[in-house]
């Protein structure tokens, strides 16, 4: 026990008394080191507990089977286009940039070029690279091809006055000669046969998935030799298809191979039930066989 002094009057009074004997004044007691570290411990206890509910409450929140993740950002494939080609002349572009640079720039600058014209002269550029220069509107307006690496052996084979047609990336104007970079060797004609080749392995692929109007016009190709070798056996052969399936115009064009011998011994018998058939379906071409066969 200690002597304390009463905050109200001064008075001298014992730290353990409810108040002060002389003016009445509650005395605060003075709270003990331990109560502080009991106090303390049971805060620890108490935090821990609720940090320990938390952390278990979030485990069974995502330990759950009903997630609700956010959903996946949707991913759209960009199809590539191919790249336009803009077909011209030596002699039209160096027309157009002689006449609007700005203009011809809008038109060719950077876009691929499919250019033909007469070559002028076959020389070198300051990186030992082969230019391949072709006429253009005068001597001092002409366009600049810049051949790709790969076609450097092409260009040992040139001429000048020799007609040529090359693909290229147009770089623009320099000093009134129209640039052209990275440039290729190009072919019409063997463009043209690579496109027939396509279509026609299109149109066969139909035909052998049994497609009658394929069939029928694969018939005619091989019946015309367009091209493709003419091959009237063939051309039976797929009009025969197509007919089996009740196409008219194969029908016809099946019964006209067997009355004329075509690709098969001559039929009359057969000829004129194939052109009955087409000639039922509206085919009037049928009438001229048809007349043939009545007749006799």
């Amino acid at each position: 026990m200690a002597l304390v002094t009463c905050k109200e009057c001064n008075n001298r009074i014992s730290d353990t008394a409810d108040k002060c004997p002389l003016c009445g004044a509650k005395n605060k007691k003075k709270t003990s080191l331990f109560t502080w570290i009991l106090g303390g411990l049971f805060a620890f206890i108490v935090w821990g507990g609720i940090t320990e509910s938390k952390i278990a409450a979030h485990h069974a929140k995502n330990n759950s089977t009903t997630h609700a993740y956010a959903a996946e950002p949707e991913y759209q494939t960009q199809v590539v286009q191919p790249e336009e080609v803009i077909t011209t002349t030596a002699v039209e572009m160096s027309r157009e940039y002689e006449n609007n640079e700005a203009r011809a720039d809008s038109i060719y600058k950077d876009k691929l070029i499919q250019i033909s014209g007469k070559v002028s002269s076959i020389t070198k550029d300051f990186s030992d690279n082969t230019v391949v220069q072709l006429s253009g509107i005068d001597d001092f307006h002409d366009v600049h091809a810049g051949l790709n690496e790969s076609e450097e052996t092409k260009a040992i084979n040139l001429q000048k006055g020799q007609k040529i047609t090359l693909r290229c990336k147009s770089k623009g104007e320099v000093i009134a000669s129209a640039m052209l970079d990275n440039c290729l060797f190009f072919d019409p004609s063997q463009a043209a046969t690579s496109t027939k080749k396509t279509e026609f392995q299109k149109l066969l692929q139909r035909a052998e998935s049994g497609e009658a109007e394929a069939q029928n016009k694969l018939g005619t190709l091989y019946y015309n030799g367009q091209g493709i070798a003419k091959d009237l056996k063939k051309a039976f052969e797929w009009y025969k298809k197509a007919a089996l399936q009740g196409l008219s115009n194969a029908q016809y064009n099946l019964g006209a191979m067997y009355f004329d011998g075509e690709g098969t011994p001559q039929d009359k018998t057969k000829a004129l039930e194939w052109l009955e058939k087409a000639a039922a379906q509206g085919v009037t071409e049928s009438k001229y066989y048809l007349d043939q066969l009545h007749s006799k």
